[in-house]
């Protein structure tokens, strides 16, 4: 079987390690605790994340990173403000660098930088993809329908993974917009807490959708504006504060 690395073991690096395994891939989950890879190794679930959730047999954990390494094909599922410290710690170890799919979202937020930043400064030029979409890692290892989309600057690199992680239940549609896929990920989660906050004031479904729309409407100036003179304009902000036309 091909192998492939998931670096990762919470929610979203489990569920997806699931599916590359149900796939037929061999794959190495790697753990920050020897206690949680051994659990996984020993239950067959993981019982920090998605506990009585069962895990393909294809899928071995792993606390030593060395023995993730292995393979050429990486899945990034960390958490954004430690991709960094992650990525430095193994760079003086690689003998080859492998292709990396990030699925994890949000901004670095010392350096403000999108995760394909992040690993340009470290790591240099290698093949980079981002998977991201609206999916909760739940309803993924349920099997429940979900609609991703996978970005490379590379459309080859897109349809590759592509074919590594389609699934009946797991549509993967394809771009080459990097980091309009990264930012759209990332500011999204800001109309996603505002949408909740609305619900727990059951101030109904009309207000929701009226947030919704409004909140891409603006996510799409955001793109139009350009991600690095966007943040540089809101630096120079004294305080946050809604757009004027949000509604």
């Amino acid at each position: 079987m091909k192998k492939i690395s998931v670096f990762g073991a919470g929610s979203w690096g489990t569920a997806l390690a699931n599916l590359l395994g149900e796939n037929g891939y061999s794959v190495t989950l790697w753990c920050r605790r020897l206690d949680q890879a051994r659990a996984i190794n020993m239950r067959g679930e993981n019982p920090d994340y998605l506990r009585g959730y069962r895990i393909s047999p294809n899928v071995m954990a792993t606390s030593q990173v060395e023995e993730a390494m292995g393979s050429s094909k990486w899945v990034i599922a960390l958490p954004t403000q430690a991709i960094r410290g992650f990525l430095t710690k193994v760079a003086g170890e690689m003998t080859k660098a492998p292709d990396l799919c990030n699925v994890a979202k949000g901004i670095e937020i010392e350096s403000m930088s999108t995760v394909s930043g992040i690993v340009k400064d470290v790591l240099g030029d290698v093949t980079y993809s981002v998977l991201s979409g609206p999916s909760h890692a739940e309803e993924v290892i349920q099997g429940l329908p979900t609609a991703v989309v996978v970005a490379s600057s590379s459309f080859e690199v897109s349809e590759q993974w592509q074919a590594i992680f389609s699934r009946p239940t797991f549509r993967v549609y394809t771009s080459n917009d990097v980091s309009g896929v990264e930012i759209g990920g990332a500011v999204k989660n800001v109309i996603a807490i505002a949408a909740g906050i609305v619900k727990a004031m059951e101030l109904g479904d009309n207000t929701i959708a009226a947030l919704v729309s409004r909140g891409l409407a603006e996510i799409m100036r955001l793109g139009a504006k350009g991600w690095r003179e966007s943040i540089d304009a809101f630096r120079t902000c004294r305080r946050w504060r809604f757009s004027r036309d949000l509604f």
